[in-house]
């Protein structure tokens, strides 16, 4: 229920009595919170311009729960406050345009570049100021979802909103001869615009000169997001204006480099890719000796893809591979080993080599899984040996590297690494080819005699003998010598009673070197005893 006062200032604000806006006015003096308030609704009901500029004026003098009424009725008092911006005294000027920021007032865009033709410093560059901040909040309530990110702040229709505040922007550029802050005008266009945009189209392509020299150089040098982007943007269209080619292959600040890479897509459209194509040059890539040691380390995948989409030189492109693949990060050499093919082979293989003995634990793991796919020699060794690093990381590159070796892989590799290898390379089988022993036993049991003494020879070697006994002792019985005097050397570390009868048996045979074989491997089991 309204209270005498609240009843008092509702007759004040509906009589047509003009000495009830004297007293309206006055009631703002009142340092009470609840006259200010009753008073600020009575005068904006009044609809009076003297009064609601006299709200705004009183506007440092309000109570704080007066001055958020006021902002959530900001909409009512919209003429007043123009009026307050462009025929109004320094400090409703001032007044006015913090209002304009506490509620960003993006309607009133308009009213701040008519401000921007005055020839008065003092109102320009508040209005200019102002004009950067509201254009900085609208491309935040664009770029950051539904809604704004200021708490008690929610901005509908964003699109019609940026839309609408372009037109402005538009019809300014229309006068860029009288504005002031001309710089300041066309990076909000940039800001906001996106390449199809009208406003953004005057400014570079069809309005006067100063105002396309303007243009050109906010691009050049712009560090807001906004500018950097609509650059990117018009990759995706067909027939970029040259000045974007321009802006691509002359900025070599790290701001613009950081914003390119973090954009550059992982897919380019067939309009992405027939643009980069023609970007032959770039200012931050030294062609000679190239180096991004100030590059974020996240930034070199996008480096690598970006570099192999481009038209530059192909000496160029080979230098940053091979920088990243010498100098990156894991992410950066893995992206940068999709092209190691196009390096010569000798330089790959030392670079990977390197790349093992980091004190990088991640540079480590991605060495590991480029021993086998690069060729390294005795990559198979190396791999066998990390199986054991202290490092989480290389050791799971080395499992998964060897994830596809088994019998097979090993029966054609078995006679190049040394034999201590050969016997870690047996317990890995183990774990990782759980047919391992089936498949041997196939092999032993071949009737091509090459592939069943490659198989004996494996078994000795891998250290599978034991398991494989009884598929070993038919092979001394075979008519061929070879085969017979191969067993005995797979067998020779057999100790058991049918290995010994065997080759006990072997000691009457026909042929002088079986003979010598079997007596050499039961003087070694005896020995072991």
């Amino acid at each position: 229920m309204a209270g005498p006062i609240d009843k008092t200032m509702q007759v004040l604000g509906s009589t047509a009595n003009a000495r009830a806006l004297e007293v309206l006015i006055a009631a703002l003096d009142i340092d009470r919170t609840d006259i200010q308030q009753s008073a600020v609704n009575a005068l904006i009901k009044r609809k009076s311009s003297r009064g609601q500029l006299e709200i705004i004026r009183r506007l440092p003098r309000l109570h704080e729960a007066v001055r958020e009424s006021l902002e959530s009725q900001i909409d009512r008092i919209s003429g007043s406050l123009r009026q307050a911006l462009l025929h109004g005294d320094a400090e409703l000027r001032a007044h006015g345009l913090e209002l304009v920021r506490a509620t960003e007032n993006f309607d009133l865009l308009p009213a701040l570049l008519e401000m921007l033709k005055d020839n008065r410093a003092e109102i320009t560059d508040h209005a200019a100021e102002t004009m950067r901040d509201l254009t900085d909040r609208l491309y935040e309530h664009s770029h950051g979802g539904k809604g704004s990110r200021r708490p008690g702040r929610y901005l509908r229709n964003v699109a019609q909103i940026t839309h609408k505040v372009l037109s402005g922007f538009d019809r300014a550029l229309s006068e860029y001869s009288e504005l002031s802050h001309q710089q300041d005008v066309v990076e909000a266009v940039m800001i906001l615009g996106e390449p199809d945009n009208f406003a953004v189209k005057k400014a570079l392509v069809q309005s006067g000169g100063e105002c396309r020299q303007m243009t050109g150089v906010v691009l050049m040098t712009g560090k807001h997001s906004g500018v950097m982007q609509l650059v990117l943007d018009y990759m995706s269209k067909n027939y970029p204006p040259p000045k974007v080619f321009e802006v691509l292959t002359s900025r070599d600040d790290p701001e613009f480099i950081a914003h390119f890479l973090k954009w550059f897509p992982k897919r380019l459209t067939p309009q992405q890719q027939r643009n980069f194509q023609q970007v032959e040059s770039v200012a931050w890539i030294d062609a000679d000796r190239p180096s991004f040691e100030s590059l974020s380390p996240a930034l070199q995948p996008a480096l690598v893809e970006f570099v192999s989409a481009s038209g530059l030189p192909t000496d160029v492109k080979l230098g940053v591979q091979e920088w990243v693949v010498r100098h990156g990060t894991r992410e950066g050499r893995l992206a940068a080993a999709n092209m190691l093919g196009t390096m010569d082979e000798t330089v790959v293989q030392e670079i990977v080599t390197n790349g093992l003995d980091s004190k990088d634990e991640e540079i480590q793991a991605w060495a590991t899984g480029q021993l086998r796919s690069q060729g390294v020699p005795e990559a198979l060794t190396l791999l066998v040996d990390r199986l054991d690093s202290p490092l989480p990381a290389v050791r799971d590159a080395a499992r998964e590297e060897l994830q596809g070796f088994d019998v097979s892989t090993m029966l054609e590799m078995f006679e190049n690494i040394s034999p201590e290898i050969c016997l870690r390379a047996g317990q890995l089988i183990r774990k990782i080819d759980p047919d391992c022993f089936d498949k041997l036993r196939l092999e032993l049991e071949s009737p091509i005699r090459g592939r069943k003494i490659r198989a004996a020879r494996a078994t000795h070697l891998l250290g599978m003998q034991n398991e494989l006994q009884s598929s070993l002792l038919p092979l001394l019985d075979d008519n061929d010598p070879l085969i017979r005097r191969t067993g005995i050397s797979a067998l020779t570390s057999v100790r058991t009673p049918e290995t010994i009868e065997a080759l006990a048996d072997l000691l009457e045979d026909e042929n002088p070197r079986v003979r010598e074989e079997a007596s050499r491997a039961l003087s070694s089991l005896q020995t072991a005893k």
